[in-house]
């Protein structure tokens, strides 16, 4: 199992390869130890894509680090740690890191000058592994290699390993995607470790992984094995459930599926898998049945359509791609059995004075919320009531620069969107905005229009004035639905890539947000409270 960069790196993408080529001749006169780390090598050794890269460096100091990343235009994301952004590539320098407080933020760090040492602190033996950017050789300290091939997974350091909960979870995972099987002392070792210092965002991003996998048996297996069944649902998970639930996995080809099975057997909501409540939970799918459903959504859309059979008769229905009209004409009729048939018009017409007041009081518009950091989503009644709402993490202004929006940034947008229609039904009148990182972004149009082919989700790239008086109109009302008045209030919306003012009737926006204040200013605090300044100036003003 031998590798070069050029198998490791997706020369493909332009802007990989020519950013490469700068962080190489950058380091190149001040070390001959760098190295490209963890999942990349590990993938790369796989014959798997790569699309992000940690690149581990050595014999420099920080303030050299510094200086180096500062020429090279990298942004840093965490003083303390070290760590630069330059496009796809995470450059830090080795360091070694000791627990000092409780959950995942509690760490003491400090540089390291060892390879070994350094690769202490990683948490699997095939995440171990450094290849030397210049001269391609491996280090293999712990025979991650020889684990790849026995399809093993093995902690590297029992001491260190324990140091965060969340490599549990992330064995599964690694379990689930690449067909492995966790080494006994490893196994023994998580089952020790207590979990309950994560927050539910940071379970449901690994179990997500876990779901989509395609060795999904090994993971749920694994799951079993580790325990984690009992902790997260408390209860264990049956042979049965566990065939069940992969062939239910299979037919929907959703990642929701197998919490919705979780919560349909054991009656246990996953922590951050809140939005499968929503959906319907039957555990007789009877034409009757379907077509009161039918009347809400088009099946397909319904984690419950599991098997081949209910698709079956979802189709034979005619409401598998489309919801239940209350109207059918007389060729539609015929095709349908006589039960089906009787069932269908019976229902339809119970179901349509209803339906009809149902379909006055639902609610008129789905709001979308493309920000500079944020992707939110809502459906709303008119009374102001939530139906449901969605929010990702999605980074947009991470890391642009001049040409626009990153790759890795359009990557993470299209997969929260896709998320985004999988857990809800966008069907209807909606309005969809884009904000600062999107007007800044040379290409943001084509990536929009992009976006609108491949998903038929449509944004409108919205001003910074329109922005600010949405943001007024919704806390505005919003106050009014619990009776505080607004009468004189000032607004402030700190967003991503800008910020919004608004007093009355006087609306502004400034170009500057939590994230572009990274990616602009870094460490320089002069410019950026420069920056700042008209913002406050504006203020005073009131």
């Amino acid at each position: 199992m031998q590798i070069q960069t050029k198998d490791l790196l997706n020369y493909q993408n332009s802007e990989i390869k020519v950013e490469f080529e700068k962080i190489k001749s950058a380091l190149a006169p001040h070390t001959k130890r760098a190295y490209f780390v963890g999942g990349c090598v590990r993938d790369a050794l796989l014959g798997l894509a790569c699309y992000d890269y940690d690149i581990e460096i050595y014999d420099l100091s920080p303030e050299l680090f510094d200086s180096i990343m500062s020429a090279l235009g990298a942004k840093g994301v965490g003083k303390s740690f070290f760590v630069y952004k330059l496009g796809a590539f995470d450059l830090a320098l080795a360091r070694l890191e000791s627990k000092s407080g409780f959950g995942h933020r509690g760490f003491e760090v400090r540089v390291c000058n060892d390879e070994r040492s350094g690769s202490l602190r990683r948490d699997f033996s095939i995440n171990a592994l450094m290849l030397n950017i210049f001269d391609n050789r491996i280090l293999d300290f712990h025979s991650g290699r020889a684990d790849l091939l026995a399809k093993q997974l093995r902690v590297v350091s029992e001491q260190t390993f324990c140091d965060d909960s969340l490599r549990v979870l992330r064995a599964v995972q690694f379990v689930a995607r690449f067909n492995l099987k966790i080494e006994k002392k490893s196994l023994e070792l998580m089952r020790s470790i207590d979990i309950s210092d994560l927050s539910s965002e940071r379970v449901r991003i690994e179990l997500n992984k876990l779901f989509g996998a395609k060795y999904l048996k090994k993971g749920l297996l694994a799951m079993r094995e580790l325990g984690l069944d009992k902790r997260l649902i408390g209860s264990e998970f049956s042979d049965d459930f566990i065939k069940r639930a992969i062939y239910h996995a299979k037919i929907t080809k959703n990642h929701l599926s197998i919490p919705y099975d979780i919560f349909c057997e054991y009656g246990v909501l996953l922590a951050g898998f809140e939005s499968v409540k929503k959906q319907a939970f039957l555990k007789r799918a009877s034409s009757k049945k379907l077509c009161e459903l039918a009347l809400k959504i088009p099946l397909k859309n319904w984690l419950g359509l599991n098997t081949k059979a209910r698709i079956n008769l979802a189709k034979k229905m005619g409401v598998f791609d489309k919801k239940l009209r209350l109207s059918l004409n007389e060729n539609e009729l015929k095709r349908l059995e006589p039960k089906e048939r009787e069932r269908l018009i019976l229902r339809a017409k119970k179901k349509r004075n209803k339906y009809r007041n149902f379909k006055n009081k639902r609610a008129k518009m789905i709001g979308i919320d493309l920000g500079s950091n944020t992707l939110r989503a809502c459906k709303m009644k008119q009374n102001g009531e939530l139906i449901w709402g969605f929010e990702r993490i999605v980074g947009s202004a991470r890391g642009m620069d001049e040409s626009g929006l990153k790759s890795q940034a359009k990557e993470r947008i299209l997969k929260a969107l896709k998320e985004l229609k999988s857990e809800h039904e966008l069907s209807g009148e909606y309005f969809g905005t884009a904000t600062a990182a999107f007007r800044r972004a040379k290409n943001a149009p084509d990536f929009l229009a992009q976006v609108k082919n491949q998903l038929g989700i449509e944004l409108e790239i919205i001003s910074g004035e329109k922005e600010a008086s949405l943001v007024a109109l919704g806390i505005n009302s919003r106050l009014k639905a619990i009776g505080i008045s607004s009468k004189n209030a000032l607004f402030i919306d700190l967003g991503g890539a800008s910020t919004e003012i608004s007093f009355k009737s006087e609306l502004k926006s400034f170009d500057f947000g939590i994230v572009s204040f990274a990616n602009d200013f870094g460490s320089d605090y002069d410019a950026a409270s420069k920056v700042c300044a008209s913002a406050c100036e504006f203020i005073s003003g009131f």
